[in-house]
């Protein structure tokens, strides 16, 4: 019977990250060119949210005549209460955790230092690889 992998087998190593002072123009670039829905937000290189691309476009939706993308900083429209597991936590609980909870990305931190994230995206492409080893056939 084999071991079951622990986040770090999933995720997405060395995500793109952005300051918190910055702007949500600047943020938005990051994601649109990188195509990513989600983005680490650092504050003195540390963790200090995730900002999502539905998060903006709230912000966008909410803002109309009260700030522009430019004059908005990440810090202002951001999540600060992320979902953060340690590289070690099993794919199964964060899997479930985020199905359960309606969230899109978890934050992988090993020694409290950011290593990667774990999206829907990630889990789907985990998902593929498992059935095809069980599977074969298909």
């Amino acid at each position: 019977m084999r071991p079951m992998p622990s986040v770090l087998d999933a995720m997405t190593p060395f995500p793109y990250t952005v300051d918190s002072a910055e702007s949500l123009t600047t943020a938005v670039n990051i994601m649109y060119s990188r195509n990513i829905r989600h983005l680490p937000v650092l504050e003195g290189g540390r963790l200090a949210g995730i900002l999502s691309d539905r998060d903006v476009k709230l912000a966008m939706a909410v803002g109309k005549g009260v700030a522009s993308k430019s004059e908005l900083k990440v810090a202002d429209v951001c999540v600060t209460d992320p979902y953060v597991v340690p590289h070690t936590e099993k794919l199964n609980v964060v899997a479930q955790h985020m199905a359960e909870q309606h969230i899109g990305s978890a934050l992988v931190t090993r020694d409290n230092k950011l290593v990667g994230i774990f999206t829907a995206n990630d889990a789907c492409r985990k998902l593929a690889e498992l059935l095809k080893i069980h599977y074969p056939d298909a």
